[in-house]
């Protein structure tokens, strides 16, 4: 029983890092990037994504 949750656990987390993948690329098509705000050390956001 333990084995078959495992397993089935394990393809969850598969499909929902597939579908984060899949919805980076579509938005990078767009022209839309996305960076994580923890990267910009220092900077501020003025609520608009800028």
């Amino acid at each position: 029983m333990l084995t078959i949750l495992s397993t089935l656990a394990q393809e969850e987390a598969r499909n929902i890092s597939e579908n984060v993948k899949w919805g980076f690329r579509k938005l990078a098509e767009r022209g839309i990037v996305t960076v994580p705000a923890y990267l910009f050390y220092g900077f501020d956001s003025d609520g608009n994504g800028n």
